[in-house]
């Protein structure tokens, strides 16, 4: 029995236990300290919308109101927290582990298999299902619609479709790419009838009425927050204008910083999946024709697009982690093992001279050398080991056995990038030395919500005799991140400027913010959030942030105004 046949009937027996591993590897790194951090800005936007709803407020719906709608009702059963405001990105991204078992008969058992776990650790998705957003419900509803439409399960296709149409509003841009996509493999296909998803589409009125049926219960069901607030309907129309508003805006970042941001951080994937892409299209198959038009097709509006979001990089790179799946199942399956010896010397060399080429890189860049002497040993200790790398497995090759030694390499560089792999995936959930450093985020990482909200609940405390009742006015500050700080404070309000006839108890402003009563208060300057600034980085900050995520940084500060009788020594000073 080959090595592959052996692959082949270990996974025909243990397929269901393979996807749950993966489930439950995806679930525990996207659950593990949830609701730890406070609500970026942009999250925040999203969760007040729910907030005020569950709370049966009347508001603006914006471009996601399946988000809205399935988020407002986790608030009414239980509370407005930043777990629950994570919940249901967090459950669509664990369900998209499953979502390749829905393609089994079209990619296999092992490409199943190894996306299923790409998926589970796959930095820019871990990131993206731990934040308050929409997209993953998008992009994990869209997919399901697609697979159960394959598989002829047309109730759970039309659900999952309207949720995808509900979810964001970067269901058009996906929507586009994959139609679009499809649309052109179709046309040059000589065979129609053997046209990629073709038998799917070849249904009679009923099933289509029953697909469109399900899909539009789902919308007007969700978007109006259960039948609560029909004007949740609404949403529907703002998630294309909110899609074509990021036409009309901006972004500090640029085409040139957002590829480069794009390559750092998917740097294996994108290898292999350009890779597989040019084997695939080599080998004349439809299926990498679609995939890799999808991906163009994704790349390119994200692009052009004025407003550059890192965020949705995983969305525009799916097509490319199925074609990474891919060429790992081929790269394993073309493995052979004649001499265990050959095998094992092979891939401990490979591991070995590579770690340390790369520690003595990192050595050099962390610490650079002040003279010739030192940056010229320091050059040989990065490349000699590559040198005598590729030295030992020409001799072993030409000298032993070339078939084990090719295996051991490639075992070799598989398990070096399995563990790169899982060390990404979890520092992009925040679990590492330096969470507030994540490009795929690229938004304020908040880090002065625990003291600031410690000290004012201090204050409300000793003052009131209730930890949030203090009245806390927030001056000219336009921040969703601070308003979701307070958003259990009763008597938190919002003001453009400070008002000159009142004295509110604690007053929140940005550092530039005028305060007309000044000697009324104490002020002490903090730091709200902290964002990656890669307008500032040099060469030399990129593999830095790879290997050990140190990179310029971008600091917001606002101003704590406290008036001076709340405080316990105010009357002994007086």
């Amino acid at each position: 029995m080959t090595f592959l046949e052996k692959i082949n009937s270990l996974l025909n027996r243990y397929f269901i236990l393979f996807m749950l591993i993966a489930l439950v590897s995806a679930a525990f790194l996207r659950f593990v300290n949830l609701g730890a951090s406070n609500l970026t800005d942009h999250e925040a936007t999203i969760a007040l919308q729910a907030l005020n709803s569950s709370k049966g407020q009347s508001g603006m719906i914006g471009g996601q109101p399946g988000y809205v709608g399935l988020t407002s009702l986790l608030f009414t059963l239980f509370e407005g927290n930043n777990f629950f405001a994570r919940f249901w990105p967090v459950l669509f991204g664990i369900t998209l582990v499953m979502v390749p078992g829905l393609f089994r008969k079209q990619l296999g058992e092992f490409t199943c298999i190894i996306l299923a776990f790409l998926i589970a650790f796959e930095p820019g998705l871990v990131a993206l299902s731990r934040s308050a957003d929409g997209t993953m419900i998008t992009i994990t509803s869209l997919l399901l619609a697609i697979g159960f439409l394959l598989n002829r399960k047309l109730i759970p296709a039309g659900i999952a479709f309207g949720l995808a149409c509900i979810g964001s509003e970067n269901f058009w841009p996906l929507a586009f790419a994959i139609g679009l996509a499809w649309l052109l493999v179709y046309l040059v296909e000589s065979d129609k009838t053997k046209a990629i998803g073709i038998s799917s589409l070849k249904m009679d009125k009923s099933g289509w009425l029953v697909f469109g049926i399900s899909g539009l219960i789902t919308i007007f069901l969700i978007s109006s927050q259960y039948l609560m607030h029909p004007n949740g309907i609404s949403g529907i129309g703002s998630g294309i204008t909110d899609y074509f508003a990021k036409w009309q805006g901006g972004s500090k970042l640029g085409q040139g910083q957002f590829l480069l941001i794009m390559l750092v951080t998917q740097f294996p994937a994108l290898i292999l999946g350009v890779w597989g892409l040019v084997n695939g299209l080599r080998d004349k198959s439809s299926w990498s024709r679609l995939l890799g038009l999808w991906w163009v097709i994704g790349l390119l509006l994200a692009v052009i697009s004025p407003l550059q979001e890192t965020l949705i990089i995983a969305m525009v790179n799916l097509p490319l982690y199925i074609l990474t799946a891919m060429q790992v199942a081929k790269l394993v399956g073309g493995l052979s093992i004649h001499s265990n010896i050959v095998l094992i010397a092979e891939t401990v060399v490979t591991i070995s001279l590579l770690l340390f080429s790369i520690l003595n890189f990192l050595n050099m860049i962390n610490f650079p050398p002040g003279d010739t002497i030192s940056m010229r040993n320091r050059i040989l200790g990065t490349f000699l080991p590559l040198v005598l790398w590729i030295a030992f497995t020409v001799l072993l090759a030409w000298g032993w056995d070339s078939v084990s030694s090719k295996s051991g390499v490639v075992i070799g560089l598989g398990l070096m990038l399995g563990v790169l792999l899982f060390g990404s995936g979890w520092k992009a959930a925040g679990l590492g030395s330096y969470p507030q450093n994540e490009l795929l985020t690229n938004s304020g990482y908040i880090v002065g919500h625990k003291d600031l909200l410690q000290t004012v609940e201090d204050l409300s405390l000793w003052n009131t005799g209730q930890r949030n009742r203090i009245d806390v006015r927030l001056v000219g500050l336009n921040s969703p991140s601070i308003t979701w700080a307070f958003r259990n404070f009763e008597k938190m309000t919002r003001e453009e400027a400070f008002p000159v006839n009142d004295a509110p108890s604690i007053v929140i402003s940005g550092v530039d913010a005028v305060i007309q009563t000044q000697s009324l208060y104490r002020g002490q300057m903090m730091v709200w959030s902290i964002q990656p600034n890669s307008t500032q980085a040099q060469w030399q900050d990129w593999p830095k942030w790879f290997f050990n995520r140190q990179f310029p940084q971008e600091k917001t500060n606002i101003l704590l105004w406290v008036r001076n009788d709340l405080f316990k020594d105010s009357n002994t000073q007086n």
